[in-house]
């Protein structure tokens, strides 16, 4: 869901063997022609990358059948003993219009059940999935219900729901947000399970639903999944907004990023040392100044006591509700000492030497250390060559891109 002329994007998240695609997919048009596909054998620089290059994608599993209508908004979550539940929006030409749907594998991905949709009250319309999943390999879905009045937006609301470990569906929804609220917009929530199994859910608060001008950026917190509390980070007049929530964690802190306004957009970074219960009360930027940032998520990854902070910039930023940012650059920052100063390490893992912009860029990082990049690039909206390319990095050096899938539409819309 978009507010404030910054649409939601698609991010990665590593959380206990967790890679979440987090997205707001707009009521986008574009076809994707997969019938060629360049690049086959994956080449990376060994100087970057000493692991083996991944083997070349084949075309895939249909986890969601085929309709009617359309799915997007897809995230994915993998549990330690390799179960896969992947949750997605669905959108249909006759009621629901729209609904979340979640699937899970046992088998390595080789099949799926039937989607099953997560349960919300009838008066309320779907949106905004996230996923994680915990160490003992429940899955955790946050995601928005939404109340309409013909095509005016009234207000929305945070929930949360789990489908443990060794079940198929999601049980019934805990709301997280203010309860029973009629005139807020809520918006964006992303959701995050701790090491130590805590549950964390950030996303933006606009206090008014007719009148979205700012919003607050609130962290809710849970040891069980029923009980919630919650800490406004952000609020007036130290920012304008903030929004676009990320999580990830380091050997001793909790880490939050996300979009912040104030006379300018910037990435803000807060850091909790006891799990989420609280935070530090100023926003670190891990963006340079200066720079003109893309209305696209953030994200973050940790490991001991460094953090590594992914997000864009453009030159063209987008003027209305109807498109997304291209991005120009796709910047990695670097913190050494957990979230308190960063380095100057600016490494731009979009690659120029095969596309002129990126946009919805996801971050991970893999098992061997390294920065993982994968984005949807291409020279111009509207680009019918345009592709999928994964970009790795070792936080200093950086790896000639590979082409994942392609050619296809490059669709700002």
């Amino acid at each position: 869901m978009r507010s404030l002329g910054l649409l939601a994007m698609v991010v990665v998240v590593g959380c206990g063997g967790t890679v979440a695609d987090q997205g707001d997919a707009g009521l986008d048009g574009g076809g994707i022609d997969a019938a060629k596909k360049k690049d086959a054998g994956p080449k990376l620089d060994a100087a970057a990358d000493a692991s083996p290059p991944p083997p070349p994608l084949d075309g895939g599993v249909n986890v969601s059948g085929d309709g009617p209508g359309y799915e997007s908004e897809d995230q994915i979550a993998v549990a330690p003993d390799g179960t896969i539940a992947i949750l997605y929006s669905a959108f249909t030409p006759t009621p629901p219009y729209e609904a979340i749907l979640a699937t899970f594998s046992a088998d390595d991905g080789k099949t799926f059940s039937p989607p099953q949709p997560i349960v919300l009250d009838s008066a309320l319309y779907a949106g905004d999935p996230a996923i994680t999943v915990d160490a003992q390999g429940n899955f955790w879905a946050s995601y928005l219900g939404i109340a309409y009045t013909g095509q005016t937006l009234d207000y929305s609301r945070v929930f949360v729901a789990e489908a443990p470990k060794g079940t198929t569906k999601f049980g019934a929804p805990v709301e997280v947000s203010t309860p029973n609220n009629t005139t807020a917009l809520e918006d964006h929530p992303k959701i995050f399970a701790t090491t130590t199994g805590a549950l964390l859910v950030g996303w933006a608060d606009f206090p008014s639903a007719a009148q979205p001008t700012s919003a607050n950026g609130v962290v809710a917190r849970s040891v069980d999944g029923k009980t919630w509390s919650r800490t406004t980070l952000i609020t007036e007049p130290e920012a304008v907004y903030g929004t676009f929530f990320w999580f990830c964690e380091g050997a001793s802190n909790v880490y939050t990023t996300f979009l912040e306004a104030t006379d300018h957009l910037f990435i803000g970074v807060r850091t909790s040392g006891d799990d989420g219960a609280t935070w530090t009360t100023t926003s670190v930027a891990a963006s340079a100044p200066n720079e003109q940032i893309a209305a696209l998520d953030p994200a973050c990854a940790a490991a001991g006591s460094d953090l590594w902070v992914m997000y864009a910039t453009t030159q063209n930023p987008s003027v209305d509700e109807s498109t997304l940012d291209g991005a120009d650059h796709v910047w990695i920052t670097h913190s050494p000492d957990g979230g308190g100063t960063f380095d100057g390490t600016h490494v731009d893992t979009l690659d120029h030497g095969k596309s002129q912009l990126g946009t919805i860029p996801l971050l991970v990082r893999d098992p061997t250390g390294k920065l993982d990049v994968a984005y949807p690039a291409g020279n111009s909206a509207g680009d019918t060559n345009g592709s999928i390319r994964f970009t790795r990095t070792d936080g200093v050096t950086v790896a000639p891109s590979v082409q994942v899938d392609g050619p296809m539409q490059f669709d700002l819309s």
